[in-house]
C-alpha cells in the first residue's frame, strides 16, 4: 500500500512498495504480481467534513505457503496470516481492519467466490459503491473557458 509517486508507474510503485513494506523481493513481485483492478472510496469525517476520494489500483500475488512477509521499512508493524474465514468475518463485523483494507479485501474476497449473490443479498449494491466515478467538484475562481479575452 502506499501513494504514487509523481512520474512513477503503478507496477513500478507495486514493487518499490512491496519491497519497503512487506521486504519481497523485486524479482519475485516482477515475476508474481499481477494486475486486478481499480476500486473507489469516498472517506469522510463523522460530521462530514475532510471528504476525500481516493483510487486503490489492486494486484494480487499468489506465494508459497511458507513464505512470511516482514516489516521492512517501520511503516507495518506485524503481518498476521488469516483465514479465507476470519478474512471475511473481520470484513464483515470485525474493527482491526482500516477501511481501505476492508475495502480491498472486500473485492478479494468477492473476486474468490467467498462473497457470492447467494449469500450476500447486497452484492450488486456493494460492487457498485466500490466502483464509483471520480467527481471534481467545481470551486469559486474556476477558470471558465468560454470567458472571452479583452
Amino acid at each position: 500500500a502506499g501513494g504514487l509517486p509523481v512520474g512513477m508507474g503503478l507496477f513500478e510503485n507495486v514493487i518499490k512498495e512491496a519491497e519497503e513494506e512487506a521486504g519481497i523481493p523485486n524479482t519475485m513481485v516482477t515475476i508474481g504480481a499481477k494486475s486486478a483492478g481499480v476500486l473507489s472510496q469516498m472517506t469522510c469525517c463523522s460530521d462530514g467534513s475532510c471528504l476525500k476520494q481516493s483510487l486503490y489500483f489492486i494486484w494480487d500475488m499468489e506465494v508459497d505457503k511458507d513464505f512470511i512477509p516482514h516489516p521492512a521499512d517501520g511503516e507495518v508493524d506485524k503481518f498476521e496470516r488469516w483465514s479465507v474465514e476470519t478474512l471475511e468475518s473481520e470484513v464483515r463485523q470485525g474493527e482491526r481492519l482500516r477501511p481501505a483494507m476492508r475495502l480491498v479485501a472486500t473485492d478479494f474476497l468477492i473476486r474468490h467466490g467467498v462473497i457470492t449473490p447467494d449469500r450476500e443479498p447486497q452484492l450488486v449494491k456493494i460492487q457498485s459503491a466500490m466502483h464509483q466515478d471520480r467527481y471534481i467538484f467545481p470551486h469559486k475562481g474556476a477558470i471558465d473557458s468560454g470567458a472571452s479575452e479583452n
